[in-house]
């Protein structure tokens, strides 16, 4: 299962190859600034701030809802726990009683 000189070459040079396009392209672009487009007329770019359907001005924002109280962190830990740590007892079981029950 050793890999040939000649496989190993080629290799080098295509990881070479991918290297040196990297290096030659990374900050050579000159990206132009657009402004935001949010489905409306914008109104003040820097606020992020739009004319909405209803001709009403509208800041945009992000929003996450992360349901802390039903998939959080502290809920979870407790039910995954046990769910894992029974699943590796019944995998340590089966691999004893499938070895001549070691146990």
């Amino acid at each position: 299962g050793a890999i040939d000189l000649d496989n190993l070459l080629i290799m080098m040079f295509i990881v070479l190859a991918l290297v040196l396009v990297f290096l030659v392209r990374f900050g050579r672009e000159k990206k132009r600034k657009v402004d935001i487009y949010m489905a409306g007329v914008g109104i003040d770019f820097e606020q992020r701030s739009f004319r909405d359907s209803l001709s009403g001005i509208t800041k945009a924002g992000q929003r996450n809802w992360y349901l802390d109280a039903w998939f959080g962190e502290k809920v979870l830990v407790l039910p995954a726990n046990i769910i894992c740590i029974t699943i590796m007892v019944i995998g340590l079981l089966v691999v004893c009683l499938q070895m001549g029950g070691l146990l």
